[in-house]
């Protein structure tokens, strides 16, 4: 999201989850799927010149997806440009 900080992309991210939440899919067994997503969040800030390749950014990205799943899901992890 181009000219997007880190505390709005985070808040957008948060209402995407919230959003997400409130599916609910009944199968034909009568259960109820929840639906959750885990979101890594990156910022060009935190890359130099030579490392602002989208292929950089999209493997922390991923990274940062990964440790809100260990972490326990369903939430928006940002990157502090640390790992």
């Amino acid at each position: 999201m181009p000219d997007t900080d880190k505390e709005r992309a985070k808040l957008i991210a948060e209402r995407i989850i919230e959003r997400v939440n409130s599916i609910r899919i009944d199968t034909s067994f009568d259960n109820v799927i929840n639906v959750r997503v885990s979101i890594g969040i990156v910022h060009s800030d935190h890359f130099t010149s030579e490392d602002t390749e989208l292929e950089n950014m999209y493997k922390t990205a991923d990274k940062m997806m990964y440790d809100a799943k260990k972490d326990g899901g369903n939430k928006a992890v940002c990157y502090d440009g640390l790992m």
